[in-house]
C-alpha cells in the first residue's frame, strides 16, 4: 500500500501530459501548489 495513515502525512503530485501520458509523481511537503510551481 502506498500510503497508510500510521505512516503520518503523504502528499503526491501527479502530473500527467496528456498526449503521450507521461507522469511525473512529486513528494509535496504539504497541500498547497506553491511548492510544486516553484519547482517547476
Amino acid at each position: 500500500m502506498l500510503f497508510k495513515q500510521s505512516l503520518g502525512k503523504s502528499n503526491v503530485t501527479s502530473l500527467v501530459e496528456r498526449v503521450s501520458r507521461f507522469t511525473v509523481l512529486l513528494k509535496n511537503p504539504n497541500k498547497r501548489t506553491k511548492p510544486v510551481m516553484a519547482r517547476s
